[in-house]
């Protein structure tokens, strides 16, 4: 899950990861967190897969499991040009709780959109 994903700010951010083996864990009762923050920990961007309109949804797939993450634009337009790293927090229904990537964080590269409304 580690390395790098680059969007234009403005535009839907979807990206989609897939973690772990669905024979050790389940999504049955599970929960997930994540958090864009800058460099000096600043928070950015704040998703959950709790709520009505959750930004990450989880799914079983593959033996895997699936985080479809959906960031808008009316969040995305509020993002500025730069650096940024996130991870996803799990909370499992036995109470275990997992970051992922495990080793490091991700980063996201956000780009100046060409054509934006001022």
């Amino acid at each position: 899950m580690a390395g790098t994903l680059t969007y234009k700010r403005g535009d839907t951010w979807n990206p989609v990861f897939y973690i772990g083996s669905t024979a050790a864990l389940s999504v049955a009762g599970c929960t997930a967190r994540s958090q864009i923050r800058t460099k000096d920990d600043t928070l950015v961007v704040d998703m959950s897969s709790e709520g009505a309109s959750p930004e990450l949804v989880l799914s079983e797939e593959a033996e895997k499991i699936r985080i479809d993450m959906t960031i808008l634009p009316v969040v995305t337009e509020t993002v500025a040009p730069g650096r940024y790293k996130l991870d996803i927090e799990m909370t499992y229904a036995d109470g275990l709780v997992r970051s992922y990537p495990e080793t490091e964080d991700l980063t996201i590269v956000v780009k100046q959109d060409v054509t934006y409304v001022e």
